[in-house]
């Protein structure tokens, strides 16, 4: 079975070359708009301890509205 997985692995990677993907994404945000996304999400989370928001969901949805 770890023959046909690295083999898999192997050519999912020879087909990621061919097709030249990059996984590296770089966005430029200035240091105004960072402040802005971040302060937005901070009060979002902090919004959100007030509600029984944290009780009806994961964690996972809470980590993924932040990464948003």
């Amino acid at each position: 079975m770890k023959n046909a997985t690295e083999e898999v692995m192997g050519i999912e990677r020879i087909l990621l070359q061919t097709i030249k993907f990059d996984p590296h994404v770089v966005f430029k945000l200035d240091r105004e708009k960072k402040q802005t996304i971040l302060q937005n999400a901070w009060t979002f989370v902090n919004d959100s301890i007030s509600t029984t928001l944290c009780l009806m969901w994961g964690p996972e949805v809470g980590i993924n509205v932040i990464l948003i």
